[in-house]
């Protein structure tokens, strides 16, 4: 029994010695005549030459690129990568290779895409006087003005776009666009100037339908304070946001106005023809954007949109109580149909 082990433990052996000598002299073992040894090959969106790749070779090397956009070219033992300039948002890649006796390395070049955000839709100042405003920008290709007003100028400046206004004295607010390109894409800010007391404050005309039909109107001075508008003749207050962003003067459904006899009057809007109305909602607002007409003057017409209904109905609802409640509701006051504000610009 013991010879038997022998005999076994000396098969094993040799077994092992003849498979370390197959290992050593395995002839299908190959060492590639050509090794990357660096690769700094990943670019902006912008062109540039300023890739590389080294390499050691037992040979003579050639070198290829997969795309057209992507240039390779042999500079003693290394290889200067040039690309194109991306016109796309999205990255690409190419694979350069390295040839040499038959043997090949490969490198992967990529490139991103171009990156355009403006973090704003608009830049707006509350002063006529001549001032400065920024918002952040990002953008990895150069950035140009396609068109703005006259009135401003624009410059790029460390991650911000400065918008420098001059000083106003056409003796009204004013708003335009600033359009940006940065190559094949554009995007555009909204740009205003206003003097709250000047520019929104004031007196105005508030001119309505009195019937859905739009045969018969009316018009009542309106003097807008500093967060109420007071409506002569019916003596009533209307509270008001003002909204820079919009240059719009906002109404809420649900707001107390005043008092109309031994009634309390609140707003409710509707549609066109007060088929749809916001009832008894708190919360829904009627936006009216401060705009100029061909001669200058100040127009603004109420109207929003909930839900696909358009609201350009302001109804002054009676109520029992001074309770903006169905419970209370004691009919109509006032129904103004397609209500706008109006007011003349002195030249």
């Amino acid at each position: 029994m013991k010879k038997i082990f022998n005999i076994l433990l000396c098969c094993v052996a040799v077994a092992f010695v003849a498979s370390c000598s197959d290992d050593n002299d395995n002839p299908y073992a190959h060492t590639s005549s050509v090794k990357v040894t660096k690769s700094e090959v990943f670019f902006e969106a912008v062109a540039s030459d300023g890739g590389v790749i080294e390499y050691d070779a037992n040979g003579d090397v050639s070198v290829t690129s997969s795309a057209d956009w992507c240039k390779a070219q042999l500079n003693g033992k290394t290889i200067n990568v040039s690309v194109d300039q991306n016109d796309t948002r999205y990255s690409r890649a190419a694979v350069v290779t390295l040839h040499c006796n038959g043997d090949s390395a490969t490198v992967s070049v990529v490139q991103k895409g171009i990156t355009f955000r403006v973090s704003t839709e608009k830049v707006v100042v509350s002063t006529n006087e001549a001032t400065t405003a920024s918002c952040t920008v990002e953008s990895n290709v150069a950035l140009e003005v396609a068109s703005k007003p006259d009135w401003v100028t624009i410059s790029f400046a460390d991650g911000e776009l400065k918008v420098n206004f001059d000083a106003n004295n056409s003796g009204s607010f004013r708003t335009g666009m600033v359009k940006l390109r940065s190559e094949n894409f554009t995007d555009s800010i909204m740009v205003g100037q206003y003097d709250f007391e000047t520019d929104v404050k004031g007196t105005y005309k508030l001119t309505y339908y009195r019937d859905a039909e739009h045969t018969t109107t009316r018009t009542l001075n309106a003097t807008v304070k500093d967060n109420t508008i007071l409506l002569s003749g019916m003596n009533l207050n209307v509270p008001y946001t003002f909204d820079e962003s919009t240059m719009s003067i906002v109404l809420t459904s649900g707001d107390y106005v005043g008092k109309a006899s031994s009634n309390y009057i609140y707003l409710i809007f509707a549609d066109a023809l007060a088929e749809y109305w916001t009832e008894f909602y708190q919360g829904a607002t009627l936006g009216a954007k401060l705009e100029k007409d061909a001669d200058g003057n100040v127009e603004a017409v109420f109207n929003s949109s909930y839900s696909g209904i358009d609201y350009s109905t302001i109804m002054l609802a009676k109520f029992a109580a001074n309770s903006f409640a169905a419970d209370y509701y004691n009919g109509v006051y006032q129904v103004m149909y397609s209500p706008v504000l109006t007011r003349t610009v002195a030249k």
